[in-house]
């Protein structure tokens, strides 16, 4: 599975950041940020991403209003999947897996399909 990280709100919207390789991403309102947060209630240095190849772990840089991951604060280091949603600083993440493909509509239900019997 590849993994990238999508950011859905703030400064940064529609960004997609690949995880092809090693690499580390740093959230918060700091400049120097590979995501750089205008919101008050991030910290300067709030978030890291870590990918070392197989896995995808976030962390929580002490920051003042902490991270959330899929609705819960997260207080120590945290694995990141497929279909992960992270808020933070007044912006949210989302983990996705780059080699899925959507067939249809995305707001396609199954259930929801009525059948014409005659």
């Amino acid at each position: 599975m590849r993994l990238r990280l999508r950011v859905l709100g703030g400064k940064h919207h529609g960004d997609v950041i690949d995880f092809v390789e090693p690499r580390r991403v740093h959230i918060g309102r700091d400049p120097e940020s590979d995501i750089v947060l205008e919101a008050g209630n991030a910290s300067r240095r709030h978030a890291r991403i870590h990918w070392d190849g197989e896995n995808l772990m976030i962390s929580d840089l002490e920051s003042r209003n902490g991270v959330v991951v899929n609705d819960e604060i997260i207080t120590r280091q945290t694995m990141l999947k497929a279909g992960d949603s992270i808020a933070l600083g007044g912006c949210e993440l989302k983990i996705e897996d780059k080699d899925s493909r959507q067939i249809g509509p995305t707001n396609f239900d199954p259930l929801a399909m009525t059948v014409d019997e005659e």
